[in-house]
């Protein structure tokens, strides 16, 4: 009669020998140490397991253009015929002098041939300590003169900005004037004009009288947030000056 014992992990035949239940024995207590470590091995595992980064990805930037819109300028209505044909009667005038009259009630008396200019002051003027009668303008620079020898205590001149002095002369008023158009004729001096009406570079109405002749001003009449201010250019001669008026004298003491 065969009898079987069972034990934990695997059965014993008692039909073995002392040696053979031995060495069964130890392999079956070898296997069972084997699943064992093995558990544990697979417990460590996933525990030193890094868990998987749970950010959510950053999400995809999408450039956007941007059109920067130009805004429009102004249509500019180019001139009349009749005010083109107008300014074009100046193109042979190479020089012109006149008398001034402005705010101030002080005449002063100009004379233009090409770049430059020649202001001179019926009284004496002073700038920066310095007294003058008489400018010279040229293309960069300019002079205050005193030649006087009695009231200026000797012939005396001095460099100035040219910004600080130069005026807007007649021609250059004409030169600025792009729009308008002619609103009535009239007679200034016994001299035949044509008034143009017209928005100037600051943005104010001006009216100019143009000599017909020479296409040239004669009066300005601009009209301001603090009022009008009326400029005239009497005595308007064309074509008169010499070089030597306008050129700086010689032999003065420069400060």
């Amino acid at each position: 009669m065969l009898v079987m014992v069972t034990g934990d992990t695997c059965p014993l035949n008692f039909t073995m020998s002392y040696s053979e239940r031995f060495k069964y024995k130890l392999a079956s207590e070898f296997i069972t140490m084997k699943k064992i470590l093995a558990i544990i091995l697979m417990i460590l595992l996933i525990g030193c397991t890094k868990e998987p980064d749970t950010q959510p990805e950053p999400a995809e930037q999408v450039e956007v253009e941007t059109q920067v819109v130009e805004p429009e300028e102004p249509e500019v209505e180019p001139l009349d015929e009749d005010i083109k044909e107008l300014f074009a009667r100046n193109s042979k005038i190479k020089s012109y002098e006149y008398m001034y009259r402005g705010v101030s009630p002080i005449i002063i008396n100009y004379y233009v041939r090409g770049e430059n200019i020649k202001i001179s002051h019926p009284q004496l003027q002073k700038y920066d300590g310095f007294e003058f009668y008489d400018v010279y303008l040229g293309s960069k620079e300019a002079y205050l003169v005193c030649d006087k020898v009695d009231e200026c205590k000797g012939r005396k001149s001095k460099i100035v900005g040219l910004s600080n002095f130069a005026p807007t002369t007649p021609m250059q008023i004409v030169s600025q004037i792009d729009n308008g158009e002619i609103t009535e004729t009239t007679q200034i001096e016994n001299r035949d004009t044509s008034v143009i009406s017209y928005t100037n570079q600051d943005g104010n109405s001006e009216r100019v009288w143009i000599w017909d002749y020479w296409g040239l001003p004669v009066k300005r009449e601009i009209i301001t947030d603090d009022g009008k201010i009326v400029i005239e250019y009497d005595n308007l001669v064309v074509n008169s000056v010499k070089e030597d008026q306008v050129t700086l004298p010689e032999d003065l003491d420069l400060q």
